[in-house]
């Protein structure tokens, strides 16, 4: 499947191993959205990059904690494909959260922000990625089969 991002890069959407450098991370914590507000580019879900010798799991781990001091059981949903120059990939997880331990720092972010619906959040307080049509097509596609918002 393809789709077009904000800034008009061709995005694909492939379900392929979490071996990518980039992670995203959707998670819920009691039937919500957690999300995390990055100091630059607003409210989104948690992600970054693997550092050396970490797995896309790990990763995801590691961002999700970082940016939201929140820890779960992560189970990989898909990759999608940015065509820029160069290329990168990312690998969507979605997080069950068990826990949300309050930290004095969040490196990139403010922390986190628990919401029932993503429609609440002010479309000027949205980062790009929560705009993004491929984010978008993801979240709905798991709560289409189910997935999303289940314990």
């Amino acid at each position: 499947m393809e789709f077009r991002d904000v800034e008009g890069n061709q995005v694909i959407l492939k379900k392929d191993e979490p071996v990518h450098h980039h992670v995203l991370i959707i998670p819920f914590v009691e039937g919500d959205y957690l999300l995390t507000h990055h100091k630059e580019r607003g409210i989104e879900f948690p992600g970054g990059k693997r550092e050396a010798g970490e797995s896309a799991v790990e990763a995801a781990h590691r961002e999700l904690f970082e940016e939201t001091g929140a820890t779960g059981e992560l189970k990989y949903i898909t990759s999608y494909t940015v065509m820029t120059d160069p290329p990168f990939t990312k690998d969507v997880f979605k997080a069950v959260i068990d826990h949300i331990s309050p930290q004095t720092h969040y490196h990139e972010t403010a922390g986190p922000i628990i919401v029932s619906n993503l429609d609440d959040i002010d479309e000027s307080e949205q980062s790009r990625l929560l705009k993004d049509a491929c984010i978008q097509y993801i979240v709905r596609e798991m709560i289409a089969c189910g997935s999303a918002k289940q314990e």
